[in-house]
């Protein structure tokens, strides 16, 4: 089986640097005036294409391991008693990010706040105290049930 040349090997790493065909020959070495045509040639090369799908695969397969250390290693971080509370704090939002709950964005309002809008804290109050809780939340009602 042949072997890639020198500067096709050089074209293969440049391209997966960059995934531009073109800037890739000319960092291989190949001229510029037709280095849109030379990596189209090249990109056409059973060889060279295989040495690329080899190469992304091996790329993937390490991302894939050190993602997995990374992600070991927030959840240490986050159960890490030890550990400053706001190092478990911001590894535990990391881990959410990553699962993809993610933090509401800020939003900013311009505009006037209705009195109709605000919540009845009173009102909330006397619901919470009639259902047998303490408003402040220090107590909790015998049969209440806590999941």
């Amino acid at each position: 089986m042949t072997q890639l040349s020198p500067r096709q090997a050089k074209f293969v790493t440049e391209y997966l640097k960059s995934d531009n065909a073109t800037q890739a020959a000319v960092r291989a070495g190949y001229g510029a005036a037709n280095a849109d045509v030379t990596a189209a040639r090249l990109l056409n090369r059973r060889l060279v294409r295989e040495a690329i799908e080899a190469a992304k695969n091996d790329i993937f397969t390490l991302f894939r391991q050190e993602a997995y250390e990374s992600l070991r290693t927030l959840v240490a971080l986050r159960d890490d008693l030890n550990a400053p509370a706001s190092v478990r704090l911001r590894a535990a939002q990391d881990l959410l990010d990553r699962a993809g709950y993610r933090a509401p964005k800020k939003i900013e309002h311009s505009g006037a706040v209705q009195v109709e809008d605000r919540l009845d804290v009173d009102g909330a109050n006397e619901i919470l105290a009639a259902l047998g809780y303490d408003p402040v939340g220090t107590t909790v009602p015998d049969n209440a049930e806590i999941a």
